[in-house]
Order: structure tokens, then sequence, then C-alpha cells
């Protein structure tokens, strides 16, 4: 061991990713050899044989022949490296790279990591911005921005042969990741002018709603019904008149004009969509379970008591004293928020009805309800369509993104507590890997039947215990105020700040006349761009814009790679003017401020 080296690395570890985990005894301190031009590798027994990491002889050079002729990358690319090994890999792929990428290492096996922390100086890897490291594979996914970015998979040249199984599991997890960025990425991008002005429609409404955490254990070890909008609702749903009152009831408010031709009213009924329409009487009169994106109109029509699931920003820490957040994930869709819902009200068995995660040849959701009218064009859902085998051996069809939603319930299953369990009981559809598949009737004899109690009495005893989001409007309306006058001054930051970067963009491109004037304009948009980046407010109120503030890598490149990253600076920083000035103006309509 180098014990200079060791404490430099260590110091640069640690002023990154926090307290180095010192290994006492390394399994590898026996294997390291000397290769001929004086580096290390290490020998390493696998499949009752011994086989060199590096090359034996020259492991930079063998480095330098594997990434020769590298491809170029675009801006924003991010790199997923399977193995940090003894940094050889990492530090050519870098050279290759360069500023165009990110670098996301995993090392499965942090003895050889520690190998090189101890006899390589590695200092400029360990605090390369643009170079980060993981020893979990989860814990990848927190070190870089994934939004927009193009990605690729790279590996240590042996390590896909050593750890083979971690390997798969790795890739695996990283495209299963992507792919849901990319779903999240469309959904954003359809909904953000939406999302941005719901947070200031919807104000008065989250004023006078309750709060979804004191709810919590409602119904501890009671079954609950989540009633989704699936074509196999008009199976079973007559089932649930002899439920009514004794088991607490919950639908998705697309399913709720279902349960009324039957007269069966829910006990809530829950939403989380920005576009969702069609509310009438029936409805409006039932308590709602709805998120801060929710639509309007709805909100407006809606009669009855709300119940609003919290996830805070630092606007809403700053608007709203003493607020909690209940931790409730709201996931894809509207069913799975139901079922989340279930698990927070403490349901022991949560039995779903209606969750098909598939449609038929004649049906895309249950007869009857909301989206009965052909809202969603029949014919563009069967352009994408996937035939697969429902739980009784038909033929329906499915796409990429409903198999993606009963993955998520799969997960989801698996990480409940023992004595929590989802049962499918949709009758039609697919089956949900790993949960349990049975009838509503079974359902009913099995787990209701000898847990039936008075719904509505604990719900109303509920209300009584519990207050409203808040008492003192006029504070918190006050505040709001105070939010817009910060923004309007930083408005004029932002607008300062894209004249700026035209300016340098200018100097970039005719540096005779004016290179050296850049110094001086980038100190000041330095200090600009400490100002925006530190209102943590207004960072929290654009994040529906986040994926277009993060396409500023996407560029017509030139050759000039300095006139690159002066496009991609004019690019966000007129992009975060304009998403900016769009807060603002929504702001003063929906507050109805004059100034």
């Amino acid at each position: 061991m180098n014990k200079e080296v060791y404490e430099n690395n260590v110091l640069s570890y640690e002023k990154k990713y926090g307290k180095y985990e010192i290994i006492e005894k390394n399994k590898y301190e026996d294997k390291i050899e000397i290769c001929k031009n004086g580096s290390i590798t290490l020998k390493i027994d696998k499949d009752e044989r011994s086989v060199y990491l590096h090359s034996k002889y020259n492991p930079i050079k063998e480095a330098e022949k594997y990434y020769k002729n590298y491809p170029k990358i675009n801006y924003g690319s991010v790199i997923f490296m399977f193995g940090f090994g003894l940094s050889y890999y990492v530090e050519e792929l870098y050279n290759q790279v360069k500023e165009r990428g990110r670098i996301v290492v995993f090392e499965p096996d942090k003895e050889i990591f520690d190998i090189a922390m101890k006899n390589i100086d590695m200092c400029h890897i360990l605090g390369n911005k643009d170079i980060s490291i993981a020893f979990s594979i989860d814990s990848m996914f927190s070190l870089v921005n994934l939004d927009n970015c193009d990605y690729r998979i790279e590996s240590v040249f042996l390590y896909k042969e050593i750890y083979f199984d971690t390997y798969k599991e790795f890739a695996k997890k990283i495209k299963e990741v992507l792919r849901n960025i990319k779903m999240n990425f469309h959904t954003r991008h359809a909904y953000k002018y939406i999302w941005l002005k719901s947070t200031f429609s919807n104000f008065s409404y989250f004023l006078n709603s309750y709060k979804l955490f004191d709810f919590e254990n409602m119904f501890k070890d009671k079954p609950i019904i989540v009633v989704g909008a699936g074509p196999s609702l008009n199976k079973n749903i007559h089932l649930l008149k002899e439920l009514k009152g004794k088991v607490c009831i919950i639908s998705v408010f697309s399913a709720a004009k279902v349960l009324e031709k039957e007269g069966i009213v829910p006990d809530f009924i829950a939403t989380i969509d920005s576009l969702q329409y069609g509310i009438t009487d029936f409805e409006a009169n039932i308590p709602l379970i709805y998120t801060k994106y929710c639509n309007n109109e709805l909100l407006k029509k809606h009669n009855s008591n709300k119940i609003l699931s919290i996830t805070l920003n630092e606007f809403l820490k700053f608007v709203l004293k003493d607020i909690e957040e209940d931790g409730v994930s709201v996931g894809p869709t509207v069913t799975y928020f139901c079922t989340t819902v279930a698990t927070y009200f403490g349901a022991s068995q949560i039995i779903l009805i209606g969750q098909d995660f598939s449609w038929t040849k004649d049906n895309i959701h249950a007869k009857g309800s909301v989206h009965d009218k052909n809202l969603y064009d029949y014919k563009e859902y069967h352009h994408y369509n996937m035939p697969v085998e429902d739980m009784y051996g038909n033929t329906v069809y499915s796409n990429e993104p409903f198999m993606y939603f009963r993955e998520i319930f799969e997960n989801y299953a698996k990480d409940l507590p023992q004595n929590v369990r989802i049962i499918q009981a949709s009758e039609g559809g697919l089956k949900i890997p790993g949960v349990e598949t049975r009838t509503l009737r079974e359902c009913i004899d099995i787990y209701c039947k000898d847990k039936y109690c008075d719904i509505q009495k604990i719900i109303n005893n509920k209300f009584k215990e519990s207050n409203i989001i808040c008492n003192d409007k006029e504070e918190a309306f006050k505040k709001v105020r105070e939010v817009y006058y910060d923004l309007c001054e930083i408005k004029e930051f932002t607008k300062e700040s894209v004249e700026l970067v035209k300016k340098i963009l200018n100097n970039v491109k005719y540096p005779i006349s004016g290179f050296n004037k850049n110094n001086n304009l980038i100190k000041r948009l330095d200090e600009i761009d400490e100002k925006i980046r530190g209102n943590k407010i207004m960072v929290s109120l654009i994040e529906p814009y986040i994926t277009d503030i993060t396409e500023y890598y996407v560029i017509d490149e030139v050759e000039d790679e300095n006139i690159n990253f002066a496009l991609m600076n004019e690019k966000i920083y007129t992009t975060i003017d304009e998403v900016l000035g769009n807060l603002i103006k929504i702001i003063k309509e929906e507050m109805g401020y004059e100034n």
C-alpha cells in the first residue's frame, strides 16, 4: 500500500461522497502483481481458474486499445459503467468522452475498489464532476440527472464474465429505470402547463381540504375494495351491494358512473388526473381523495369533503404552516393511487376489481364508465395492441404502458408487510405475478364477512376529529403574494442572463473582436446563476418544466466545442427565462393580481 496515495484518495473521496468505509483485511492484498510497465493488476480466481483483471504487461495501453475509436456521443449522454476495476478503463473512457457526457460507475466488489484506493493516485477521478461511483445498483440513479439523456452501457473487460449474474441485474435495472423515465417524460411534457397552473388555480381548495395524513390506519386490519374501470368490472360489480356500509370501497373517479347505475355509492372516489371530466351530482357528493394537480373544474363542482394527499415542495412548505406530508405514492395510475391509499388506511387485504391491464375486442373500459363515450380513440389503442392471454386463457389486448403498470403493482405487492396483501379479483384481464388471484365472491366469503364494521360511522368520526389544512387563509394568501414578488425580482435576473449568454456566444464566435471580454460576462452570469438556483421556491414551482430545461443539450452542433457550450448556455437560460415568465403570468391570472 502507498500510504500517501491512499490518504490523498480518501480525502478526495470523502469530499464528494462522505465517509470512506475502511477495509482492514482485503482479500486481494496477496493477489496484486506488478506489471511490466510498473502498474499493478490483480489475479482473480474464477471457476477453479485464475484470470488477470487487467493486462499483466501494460493495463493502461490495454484500456487505450479497448476504447480506441470510441464513437462520438451526444452532449448530455450518460454512460453506465459496470466495474471500476483498478481505474484504467474508467480513466480512458473519460479521455474519450470528456465533457460531452457523464460516467456513472457501479463497482460490484468494493474490495477491488479498495485496492485501487490504496495503490493508485485517483484524485483526479474521484473529484471529477462528470464521474460518479456507486456500490449498489439502485444508488446509481441518484447520482445523475437522467431526463432527456442518451445512454450507453460499458464494462471493464472481464467484469461481465466474473460477475455475470450481477451484470444481468445491472443491465436489466438500467433499462427498466430509463423506460420509466421515458414514460414519465412524455406525461410531464403533455401536462406541464396544466400542472403549473393547477398549483394556483387549486390553492383555495387546498386550504379547505382535509389532510390524508390524518386518516392513517383508519381501517387498520380491515379489507378494502379498490374499484378500477377496466372491462371486467361489469362482471362482478353487483356483488358490492352486499358490502356497502360494511367494507370500505374506494373507487377511481372514472368508475363511479358504473357504480351509480348499480345503485352502489362508494365511500371515497379518487383522482390524480388534471384532465378528469364529467362530474355529476353523484360524484359531487362523495368524499374525494385527490392530489395537487387535480382538475380545477372538478374541485369547483365537488360539494362533499375533500382529502388532499400532500406531496410537499418548497412553495407549499412556505405558504402552509406546519404542513405534513403523508408519503403516499401517487404512481402512474389512479388505481395504483387508490391501492397505496388503501395501504395507508391500514388495510389487511386490498381487493382489486376492474383492474385489467388490458382491453377486450369490444371494450377498453367498463360499460357505463366516464370513458364509455370513446374519449380515448379505440383504434388508436389497438394500433399499438399486443395480443395476450387473460387469466382465463381468452385473448385480450395490452401494450407496453399497461404491462408496465402491471409490473408496478407486482413490485408494490412484493414490498408490502407480511400482514398486508393484494388480491387480484378482477375476473378478467391479466394476473399480477406473485399476487393471489380470486373471484370477488371468494374474497367476500374469505376476507370480508368476519371483518364487517360500521364504515360510515368510522369515516364521520374521523372527519370530526380532523381539521382542514389551513384556518388562517389570509396569512396563506399573503405568503403567495410574497412569492409572486420574489419571482418578479428573479425574472429581472433571468432577463439579464439571456442578454449575457447572447454576448458570450457572439464573443466566442468572433474571438478577435471580443473573446477576452467573456471573463467579466461569465463572472456576472455566475452571480446571477447563484441567485436563480438559490431560490428554492422557484425551482420547485417550475419542476413540471424540468424536461424542457434539461433539453439544453439538444443543439445543432458545430465543430467548435466552445461554440457548442455557448449555444447550450444560451438555450438553458432562455428556457428558464421563458418558463419563469409563464409562471409569473399564471400566478397573476389565477390569484387575480393586477400588477
